[in-house]
């Protein structure tokens, strides 16, 4: 899971130390990436590279919403 975040970050321009906290720039542009996934955006902007199941984990969760 933290390699798939450090792919994240580095993808996006994000500082890759897999590290991720409640309000931080990785969460943010992750819940944004992942909104856009469930909307069906088709050519989204941002590149997850994350699998299916980080990114399964991190809709499920609440906070996230």
């Amino acid at each position: 899971m933290i390699d798939g975040l450090k792919r994240f970050q580095s993808k996006n321009g994000l500082s890759a130390d897999g590290v991720m906290k409640h309000g931080d720039p990785t969460e943010r542009l992750l819940k944004a990436t992942l909104r856009e996934e469930q909307a069906g955006v088709s050519g989204a902007t941002l590149q997850l590279g994350l699998g299916a199941s980080v990114a399964k984990f991190y809709r499920e969760k609440p906070w996230l919403k």
